[in-house]
């Protein structure tokens, strides 16, 4: 899960003696391929086409899409290319890539590739100087972010754009502590670590990126409640939508039923209603 408090848990992990042993994410997204537009694009994916229109983009591009999941970000982006531009759209689960295939594979309009496999090998693979933006919406958490930049400086031409839009560490953070709370009660439940590297912030996304090469161009952080009824619309909203995405995968495979039943107990009996809040950040960045 990526609110998950990972300083906690890697004091954990250490004593359940799991380390090295990370959970599988694309195995999760996988799994939340098919339900994953009606949860986690419901809601955000709006904002995610208010952060397609924030890119200065002139509709010629050279473009490099990372994470690129079911492709919300790739169909806001494609409506504002020409029929030369050219957009690669990379993500590590394929049945995410899948949808999104069948969403953008276009008759007509800009042309649009799609690749299958890790996004830092797909733009280490990439030419010096031959991309004019690289993008990537909600899946930032899963690179490492001086690898990324180092790679994203070296394959943008001068003036090419820099895009990015995360979930923050604060995100979900009373649901992450429901989910906490059953681990450590029960350390059986966990069988492997997870291992995701949330920004605190647009602070933190513009020193990390902004950098060398890259000048920063705009940023600024935001939320979005999700809305619901009961604690089991919680429950299919963390399952189906991607929002635990590894954490999941964490969960040793015979105590998984038992562990969602658990949290929609737990969640239930909160006193107050549990915020299903997202705080995520945003980055634009140029290369000089």
């Amino acid at each position: 899960m990526k609110a998950l408090n990972t300083l906690r848990l890697a004091i954990n992990t250490v004593r359940w003696n799991i380390v090295g042993n990370f959970a599988d994410v694309e195995h999760d997204y996988d799994q939340a391929s098919t339900t994953y537009d009606s949860y986690y694009g419901r809601y955000l994916g709006s904002i995610t086409d208010q952060f397609a229109e924030k890119i200065p983009l002139k509709g010629h591009e050279r473009i490099l899409e990372l994470a690129a999941g079911t492709g919300r970000l790739t169909s806001a982006v494609c409506k504002r290319l020409k029929p030369d531009a050219h957009l690669t759209a990379v993500d590590l689960s394929e049945g995410m890539l899948a949808v999104n295939k069948l969403k953008n594979s276009h008759t007509n309009g800009p042309r649009v590739d799609f690749w299958h496999g890790d996004a830092l090998d797909a733009i280490s693979e990439r030419k010096a100087e031959s991309l004019d933006a690289v993008l990537c919406a909600w899946g930032v958490c899963y690179f490492n972010h001086d690898t990324l930049r180092t790679q994203v400086e070296r394959v943008l031409r001068p003036g090419g754009i820099l895009a990015i839009i995360e979930n923050r560490k604060c995100t979900l953070a009373e649901i992450s502590a429901l989910f906490e709370q059953l681990i450590v009660s029960q350390p059986r439940y966990l069988r492997k670590a997870i291992k995701i590297n949330l920004p605190e912030d647009a602070r933190y996304l513009t020193k990390k990126f902004c950098q060398g090469s890259l000048t920063h161009l705009n940023s600024w952080n935001g939320s979005l409640d999700i809305p619901y009824e009961s604690a089991g619309e919680v429950r299919e909203y963390m399952l189906k939508s991607g929002a635990s995405a590894g954490f999941l995968d964490a969960i040793e495979p015979s105590s998984r039923d038992e562990f969602l039943y658990a949290f929609e107990q737990l969640v239930a009996a909160q006193k107050k209603r549990v915020p299903l809040t997202h705080q995520f950040s945003v980055l634009l960045a140029q290369k000089n």
